[in-house]
């Protein structure tokens, strides 16, 4: 497995979310990404994590727009339960 910087994750990344699933993780090679969208309530802007279901290695993305249809999460009790359910991921924040 790779170990990668944030800017190498970032370039890797595809450009629309819907190609996430059939992306492969640019540190194992693994076919699928997981992404999520966290903000606030009535901001569309936000943050969102990217990570591998397969090896656990992803990248929090700070300051991007949050896409109207998303599913973001907003609350911070909803939020801080999230990355809770998803401690064991290892972001490049």
């Amino acid at each position: 497995m790779k170990k990668l910087t944030y800017l190498e994750w970032i370039k890797y990344l595809p450009k629309h979310d819907s190609l996430y699933s059939s992306s492969h993780c640019p540190a194992c090679g693994s076919k699928g990404l997981s992404y999520q969208y966290f903000g606030f309530k009535g901001d569309d802007v936000g943050w969102k994590i990217i990570w591998c279901n397969s090896c656990n290695c992803g990248v929090k993305i700070s300051r991007t727009k949050i896409p109207a249809e998303s599913n973001s999460i907003i609350g911070d009790k909803e939020q801080e339960s999230f990355l809770n359910a998803h401690a064991y991921l290892k972001l490049i924040l």
